[in-house]
């Protein structure tokens, strides 16, 4: 496999910047290098875990004000910045939807942020009964109800769907003050579980301690959500693993046909089809998960890695990601569209492939150089 320079001098520089990193760390005293495991852990939650969480408040905050200002002056212009932000803050949520333990976990937030794979359209479907029902639309009632009319898969649908977003639905529809309650109240009721979540990675720090503590708690699920008794590196990896999977398994394979036994391709099969994000979403994913490894300026899975002398393995990680990448940027069109079009076709097919190979190296080589047990993951689709 060849890569230009450029591509050759980032990951030396990657390679020499970690390594630094880590020699800088190991040379500490025996007291402070006590738990290297423990010491990686703190340093990806407080920064990489704490950061995407709170990234994601924000946006969804600003997805609420844009909502409330849609609702105040209904028209063309309005409605493309309430749809901008809603794509700004589902690329956010790609981020946090890797973090599969912790505060996520207690009381199962991820349904109530996303219902997704939807493949009966129950989120059109419960919406219009809604829209049309003379049932009370409200914070606290709606927070009690089903998840499917919650988050940001109802928020794409009101903003996005065909039939269902008209723009004239907001400015002559005798229901168009329930319909802007709706959206209003759903916006809103997001941003206040995004800001749930991001409070408690950054300000609680019984999630921070018990996720880097697990590996001297006796294994149980406690009430934060994490599973003790696990090490968290390999409740890291774990999770990550899952997200691949799905990132493999439900946002790739299922469209492209990949999952059926007739293999025939299905648009509406795709995470974010009726906003036209999907790819966006995939890329946005990966990118998320390379940050996880490599953590910014500070310790991450990637230095673990070459502390523990494995530099072509840390390298071999990111190289496989910055791959599917460069894949995924040579489609040029929507993953609705991308499935029906032999080039695009074949280059997703190439993505899901090499992902494939990414999750191979992640389940065969990661436990043998960290020494670690992954446990079952039911995400996986082989």
């Amino acid at each position: 496999m060849i890569f230009s320079k450029p591509r050759n001098q980032a990951l030396l520089l990657f390679l020499a910047a970690a390594l630094a990193t880590t020699l800088t760390y190991l040379s500490k005293s025996d007291k402070d290098k006590q738990d290297l495991e423990k010491h990686v852990a703190k340093e990806i939650a407080e920064n990489t875990i704490a950061n995407f969480h709170q990234r994601f408040a924000l946006s969804t905050e600003v997805l609420s004000a844009k909502s409330q200002a849609f609702c105040i002056n209904p028209n063309e212009t309005t409605l493309r910045e309430t749809q901008e932000q809603w794509r700004l803050a589902m690329s956010d949520w790609q981020a946090v939807k890797i973090i599969n333990f912790g505060p996520i976990k207690v009381n199962n937030l991820s349904w109530r942020l996303q219902f997704w794979p939807d493949k009966k359209n129950l989120v059109g479907r419960k919406i219009k009964s809604l829209l049309k029902s003379k049932d009370t639309i409200d914070h606290a009632k709606l927070k009690e109800s089903s998840v499917v009319i919650q988050g940001l898969s109802a928020l794409e649908y009101l903003l996005f769907d065909r039939t269902g977003a008209k723009l004239s639905h907001y400015q002559t529809n005798n229901d168009v003050s329930r319909q802007c309650e709706l959206l209003q109240t759903v916006a809103s009721l997001t941003h206040e579980t995004a800001d749930h979540l991001s409070n408690e990675w950054r300000a609680n720090a019984e999630y921070l301690s018990v996720f880097v503590n697990t590996a001297t708690i006796t294994p149980e699920t406690n009430m934060t959500g994490i599973t003790t008794g696990t090490p968290p590196l390999t409740q890291l990896v774990e999770s990550i693993l899952a997200n691949l999977e799905t990132l493999k398994n439900d946002k790739l394979g299922a469209p492209l046909g990949l999952k059926s036994a007739s293999g025939k391709t299905n648009a509406f099969l795709a995470e974010a089809w009726r906003s036209q994000h999907s790819l966006a979403l995939v890329s946005a994913n990966l990118n998320s998960v390379r940050q996880l490894l490599v953590n910014g300026e500070l310790l991450g899975l990637t230095d673990f890695l070459i502390a523990k002398d494995h530099q072509a393995l840390a390298s071999r990680l990111l190289i496989q990601i910055d791959e599917i990448q460069v894949t995924l940027n040579t489609v040029d069109r929507p993953m609705t569209e991308a499935i029906h079009h032999d080039e695009s076709r074949t280059a997703l097919s190439k993505a899901h492939t090499d992902l494939t190979a990414l999750i191979t190296t992640l389940k065969r080589d990661i436990p043998v150089a960290l020494n670690i047990t992954l446990g079952f993951n039911d995400n996986d689709g082989d």
